[in-house]
């Protein structure tokens, strides 16, 4: 294949990868889901993931190179390993669903490095199954957020609340 054509792949999956919060561009997605109204966060969390997630298969699935499996490896591995660790620190609802989001597009990066029919049908479980469990939490914060009359906006642990 000619370089600039490999060239405009890979600047087009980089969008691709941007768009879903993938480690090396996922800087804005905490501060979107902190800032963001519920159900818009909500929106942002299932609709356009899914969406990019079936076109990065599509696309993926056409041009699949040597160098686009290893790239796509790494930024699986080091999404998960990232958000992972940073979910562990984060007191903030929102911002540790942010960072969960990014650990669950890395599982789902792996699983396309695993090019066949059983992995594709795999991912597209796994996305249902994401988007149930983000359904679920929005439903429960929204509860909290019409029974109480206040929304739930901090994680409080034990030596937190020692402290008050």
């Amino acid at each position: 294949m000619e370089f600039r054509f490999l060239i405009g792949i890979l600047f087009f999956l980089i969008g691709i990868l941007f768009k879903l919060g993938v480690v090396p561009f996922h800087f804005w997605i905490a501060d979107v889901y902190q800032g963001s109204p519920l159900t818009i966060t909500f929106f942002f969390a299932t609709i356009p993931k899914t969406a990019l997630v079936f076109l990065f298969l599509k696309v993926f699935n056409i041009f699949f190179l040597s160098f686009f499996y290893n790239l796509v490896l790494f930024l699986g591995l080091l999404s998960i390993i990232y958000g992972t660790i940073i979910a562990l620190y984060e007191i903030k609802i929102m911002r540790l669903f942010a960072f969960a989001s990014i650990s669950h597009v890395g599982y789902i990066l792996i699983g396309m490095t695993q090019i066949s029919v059983g992995s594709i049908s795999n991912i597209v479980f796994y996305l249902f199954m994401y988007m149930l469990l983000v359904l679920t939490f929005f439903c429960i914060l929204l509860n909290f957020r019409v029974s109480k009359g206040h929304g739930v906006f901090y994680i409080f642990t034990l030596t937190d609340l020692c402290n008050i």
